[in-house]
């Protein structure tokens, strides 16, 4: 199929399908019409268009609908990532009259392993900063690895009996984007390290969970907390989590992303949460995300020079914003460019 094709095949694929295969959970409204548990005020008609009145913005493709939702700058991006999930054949607009659910789930299977992770190597730890010590130990849990055909990262999310049901593929090539779901993920079942202790750390994605960890071994300080990606903004991997491990943890420690989607999750999780637990806030206030905050320490550690480098990282990772009552939007201020601008 050619890239014109495709590009039509991706605007005219149901969005409500489309937006259950990317982990957001879908309610009907009345008629129609629907929204999302995550974000009640983004109204969606599968035959008139979506419009999103908190953010005074909609449209009529499924393209577009993506972008807004998933922070994608551009439109080929933004299918790649519905032909993707979809299994690359497009997923299709239900019957006019409706939106039923008739499509089987499809069966869940990791890509096939390549002989080695140096692509992957190099890619996490000289393009997004991250220790080789954090890389090797997901490699050793079978939480990482290399794939065989397209060599890129698939990062794994396992049930509670270790067998894998959630993959997600990055590409290695830091001069294209490319990310995926794998077709059958069960979102519920997101990338973590665990850890023994009380806290959970929660991100959006692997790579911040990561680079997290990397600036803590930066600190002299072991990796004794649990981290968890959402893979977005979806809750499902958090309740899933939680409601696997009721008695484990006492602290939801949020660390999203520095944008109106990311301090929603953490609005989502006091909401949700509070009551029963601790929520704290730790999502950057100057950079994007965690992996910019750790490229930033890269940048700036070769001149850092004796309890320097610990001050740094300690200010970045330690210090957030209040508690939900209070808490103000903040914009992204002066954050730094990049040469093909790195991905969430």
């Amino acid at each position: 199929m050619d890239l014109k094709k495709q590009m039509e095949t991706a605007r005219r694929s149901d969005p409500l399908r489309t937006l259950e295969a990317l982990g957001y959970t879908v309610k009907h409204l009345s008629g129609n019409e629907y929204n999302l548990t995550e974000h009640d005020s983004l109204v969606i008609n599968p035959e008139k268009g979506w419009y999103w009145n908190s953010r005074n913005i909609g449209g009529r493709s499924t393209i577009d609908l993506v972008m807004a939702l998933e922070g994608i700058e551009k439109p080929v991006e933004a299918a790649k990532v519905i032909l993707g999930i979809s299994g690359s054949s497009g997923i299709e607009r239900a019957p006019e009259g409706g939106y039923t659910r008739t499509a089987e789930e499809k069966t869940f299977t990791l890509p096939k392993k390549n002989r080695d992770n140096i692509r992957v190597f190099n890619y996490l730890h000289q393009t997004r900063g991250i220790s080789r010590t954090v890389i090797r130990r997901c490699v050793e849990e079978g939480l990482l690895y290399e794939s065989a055909r397209s060599h890129n990262a698939v990062f794994v999310g396992k049930d509670e009996e270790g067998t894998p049901r959630y993959a997600f593929e990055r590409g290695t090539d830091p001069g294209k984007r490319y990310v995926r779901e794998r077709a059958g993920s069960r979102k519920e079942y997101g990338f973590k390290l665990e850890g023994h202790t009380q806290t959970l750390h929660v991100f959006e994605s692997a790579v911040d969970a990561l680079s997290f960890l990397t600036m803590l071994e930066y600190l002299g300080e072991s990796a004794e907390d649990t981290c968890l990606a959402l893979s977005g903004t979806t809750l499902k991997a958090l309740d899933r989590y939680l409601e696997d491990r009721p008695d484990k943890i006492r602290l939801i420690d949020v660390r999203t992303d520095n944008d109106p989607a990311g301090y929603r999750v953490y609005e989502n999780i006091s909401k949700k949460y509070g009551d029963a637990y601790k929520v704290s806030c730790r999502i950057p206030e100057v950079y994007k995300d965690y992996n910019e905050v750790l490229l930033k320490v890269n940048e700036m550690k070769e001149r850092a020079k004796g309890e320097d480098l610990p001050k740094m990282v300690t200010d970045l990772i330690r210090d957030g914003p209040g508690p939900v009552n209070t808490l103000k939007h903040r914009p992204i201020q002066d954050r730094p460019k990049k040469n093909n601008e790195i991905e969430r």
